[in-house]
C-alpha cells in the first residue's frame, strides 16, 4: 500500500513554510537596506535608487532581495488563513502557491539576484537570503498544490 499523507501534518508544513518565506524576506529587507540594494526589475524601466530603499520597500516595488511589503503581509495574512482548517486551508493554500510563484518570479526577474547567483566573490548572506527565498518561494508552490489536494472537502478534527 502507498503510503498517505495526513492533511493536518500537510497543512502544518506550508504554514511553517510560509512563516519561512516572511522570515527570508524581512531579512531580506534589512539586509537590502543595509548593503544599498536597490530593486531592478526587468519589467520596470527605471531600477530603485539607493536612497529609497526602505522606502520602496514600504510601499513600492520592494528590495534587492525582498518582496514589498504589502506582499509580505498578504502572504503573512493568508498564512494565518490556511492555519484555519476546512475550506479556509483550501482557498488560502491556492492563494499561498500562486504567491510563491510569483515570489519565484519577482526574484528572477531582478537583476540583482541574477548577479548574485552567477557571481563567484557574491557577498555570501545575500546569496543566503536568496536560495532561501527561492527554496521557500518553490517549496510553497509544491507543498500548497498537496495541501489543496490531500485537504478533504469537509474538515474533520
Amino acid at each position: 500500500a502507498l503510503p498517505t499523507c495526513h492533511p493536518g501534518r500537510v497543512r502544518r508544513l506550508l504554514v511553517f513554510l510560509g512563516v519561512m518565506w516572511v522570515a527570508a524576506n524581512l531579512a531580506g529587507a534589512w539586509v537590502s537596506v543595509d548593503h544599498d540594494r536597490p530593486y531592478d526589475l526587468s519589467f520596470l524601466d527605471t531600477p530603485g535608487k539607493v536612497g529609497r530603499i526602505g522606502d520602496d520597500w514600504l510601499y513600492g516595488w520592494g528590495t534587492g532581495l525582498s518582496v514589498p511589503l504589502w506582499f509580505l503581509a498578504a502572504v503573512a495574512i493568508l498564512t494565518v488563513v490556511v492555519s484555519f482548517g476546512g475550506g479556509a486551508t483550501k482557498f488560502g493554500a491556492v492563494l499561498v502557491m500562486l504567491a510563491g510563484a510569483a515570489s519565484l518570479a519577482f526574484s528572477l526577474s531582478n537583476k540583482l539576484t541574477l548577479d548574485r547567483l552567477d557571481a563567484t566573490a557574491a557577498d555570501r548572506t545575500e546569496t543566503a537570503i536568496i536560495g532561501a527565498t527561492l527554496f521557500l518561494a518553490g517549496m510553497l508552490v509544491l507543498v500548497g498544490l498537496l495541501t489543496v489536494i490531500t485537504t478533504p472537502r469537509q474538515h474533520r478534527r
